[in-house]
């Protein structure tokens, strides 16, 4: 049903965005109906998801939260399995949770505890409430944010327009089903992408490297566009977020992340799980590996190389005459290289959806269809087979943001389908 629902309202949301200021009276009604229709429908389920949550907490993923923020809170060291253990003790965790969570240790750089820590001040449940009106009120916050600076349209339409498009992710449903980070992430890359001409962009990339660190490839985005303060703004954020997160935990806990390569041992199994949907686990499954093999790396490596090389230089010479097209590429990259990317970031596509297709009117009947057809795709992808295949909605995005700068970086070329 939700699947019907994605394919009828994503084309009739972008045909009613593209000609609102053109059609009358019948158009805008279809259109708020069949917005309402999926924001009920899908904001509904994400609420139920809530609920059963804070009636019984789920392993996936708050329990990892708030067991990292508890340590923290004690005193102890999140990158040591014993005192995530001590502190998981009574809630008797699956042998699953045990070898992939409490046997690594804190998956994130130290300034990441900083996120988790107000949690390790209540107990689960208490604090899955909490977590869960955080995580409402960012909702409403983006959807304020993609109106305002994405979509250019604080009015009732552009509001209309975010709802839908946030509500229509199915990224949210698994968002909202193991209380995860997308919403935030999407909120911060939404402020990079409306402040990109501001020194304070830096600060929106820091912070979500913060939060999920495949958001540092914006880092190199903003040297890409030459914006060196926003760089060194994002810099002395990240050194504040790295001391304050050095006072809370100790030396001693900074230190053993760095001894461990600053990244704790995962099982290799995790990588190649289908909800890893990055281009080293979608390459691992493809050449049938058990984990990170040297075959699979060189694999990865193999394809990951090029890909960087090209959205380096792409971005470059596209980064003046078509910024939207730089920075969805980016993110798309970011999604894709990142070893660690979950089918649930397919949330955060609906910044730069909004930013390539829902800001200007497109005029050309033939461009609205392949705009159309593109979004659909995107919003579709993801939620098939319950997100067993999200990376192709990684690559689509980067490859229609490439498509769509055509002309910036192959000056041959000729106006086409955006």
């Amino acid at each position: 049903m939700r699947v019907l629902l994605t394919l009828i309202a994503v084309p009739l949301l972008a045909t009613a965005r593209w000609r609102w200021p053109l059609r009358g009276r019948a158009l805008r009604v279809g259109a708020a109906s069949m917005a309402g229709a999926v924001c009920a429908s899908f904001l509904g389920s994400a609420a139920r998801h809530v609920l059963q949550n804070v009636a019984a907490p789920r392993e996936w993923d708050y329990l990892c939260f708030w067991i990292w923020g508890r340590a923290a809170h004690l005193g102890l060291d999140p990158y040591l399995p014993e005192h995530l253990r001590r502190v998981a003790e009574s809630l008797h965790p699956s042998p699953e949770f045990q070898s992939e969570i409490l046997a690594t240790g804190f998956f994130y750089p130290p300034p990441s505890i900083l996120l988790f820590l107000p949690l390790g001040f209540l107990s689960p449940r208490a604090g899955l409430v909490a977590w869960s009106a955080f995580q409402a009120a960012l909702l409403i916050g983006l959807v304020v944010v993609l109106a305002r600076r994405v979509l250019g349209d604080p009015g009732k339409p552009g509001l209309l327009a975010a709802l839908t498009l946030c509500a229509a992710s199915f990224g949210l449903q698994q968002t909202f089903f193991y209380a995860q980070t997308n919403v935030l992430v999407a909120l911060l890359l939404a402020l990079a992408w409306g402040d990109r001409d501001r020194d304070r962009a830096g600060a929106w990339v820091a912070l979500g490297a913060a939060v999920k660190p495949w958001v540092a490839v914006l880092g190199v985005w903003l040297l890409v566009r030459r914006r060196w303060r926003s760089a060194a703004v994002a810099v002395l954020c990240m050194l504040a977020l790295a001391g304050a997160s050095v006072a809370v935990l100790g030396p001693a806990a900074a230190a053993n992340w760095l001894r461990s390569g600053a990244r704790p041992p995962v099982p290799g199994a995790v990588y190649v799980e289908w909800m890893n949907q990055s281009l080293l686990g979608t390459v691992l499954r493809g050449l049938r590996q058990s984990g990170p093999t040297a075959m699979g790396v060189a694999a990865y490596g193999a394809l990951a190389l090029p890909l960087a090389a090209l959205v380096l230089w792409a971005g470059s010479r596209c980064r003046d005459t078509h910024p939207a097209e730089c920075f969805s590429s980016f993110v798309a990259a970011g999604l894709l290289l990142y070893p660690g990317t979950l089918s649930h970031y397919s949330f955060v596509l609906v910044v730069p959806v909004a930013a390539l297709w829902f800001r200007d009117p497109l005029p050309a009947v033939r461009d609205r269809a392949w705009a159309a057809s593109a979004v659909t795709l995107l919003y579709l992808l993801p939620a098939l087979r319950g997100g067993a295949v999200a990376f192709w909605a990684f690559a689509l995005l980067g490859a229609a943001a490439l498509w769509r700068a055509r002309s910036a970086w192959l000056p041959s070329s000729v106006p086409g389908p955006p």
